[in-house]
């Protein structure tokens, strides 16, 4: 072998990134050398090894699946229902600070609603010209009058609740008075919160989940 190859051997095992060359070319000593050797070679062997099994395992076209069935209790969550109209139209219709919402609502969007709403010489109340649909002032108004009411007043404003719930039946029994709880809101009124007594569903399908069956009715 001439010194030219032997010394560019020797650049190349130096300068290359492959790890263990460069220790080979280096070591003085024949048992650093075999050493070196040695496990260049082991550590070849592995890579081999482990491309051939990974190429096995890839040719296969192995398939493994694993599926585990679980049952378990589920809680039912609280249902919260309230209804579209928060105050009965008799009742809006004895305020005249919410009757002068409806007359300027009315006025503005050219309704022609048949009801006899009073008229009010209250000073307007729904800012028209703040650049905002003035449907959507009415309404933001309309609740902001609303929540100067006392808990009772909006009580005695909406549609009672045996009026309002006409049937409730969970896991196919009828609902219990205790389950239904009354809570206000201050976009809807008087609202409903039903919570079983035991909330833990242990039957399942459409006729054991929750029915209920309410009456929105505008004319009251």
């Amino acid at each position: 072998m001439s010194e030219t190859f032997r010394a560019k051997l020797r650049d190349f095992a130096g300068y290359t990134s492959i790890h263990g060359f460069g220790r080979i070319a280096d070591s003085v000593f024949i048992l650093r050398k075999v050493f070196w050797i040695c496990a260049l070679s082991a550590s070849f062997g592995m890579c081999v090894f482990q491309v051939y099994r990974l190429s096995l395992q890839f040719i296969s076209e192995g398939v493994n699946t694993k599926v585990s069935v679980t049952f378990k209790e589920l809680e039912f969550p609280a249902v919260t229902f309230c209804n579209l109209n928060p105050l009965k139209l008799s009742d809006v219709l004895q305020k005249p600070e919410l009757v002068q919402i409806l007359n300027e609502t009315d006025n503005a969007f050219d309704i022609g609603i048949n009801y006899p709403y009073p008229k009010t010489s209250l000073p307007y109340a729904i800012p028209y010209d703040t650049g905002a649909s003035p449907l959507h002032t009415a309404k933001e108004v309309f609740r902001l009058r609303m929540g100067s009411y006392s808990n009772d007043e909006i009580f005695n404003m909406s549609i009672p609740m045996q009026d309002f719930i006409l049937s409730c039946r969970y896991q196919g029994v009828a609902c219990e008075p205790t389950e239904i709880t009354q809570i206000r809101d201050e976009d809807y009124g008087m609202c409903y919160m039903f919570k079983p007594k035991v909330p833990i569903a242990k039957l399942a399908g459409p006729s054991m989940g929750m029915y209920l069956l309410v009456l929105c009715d505008l004319q009251w």
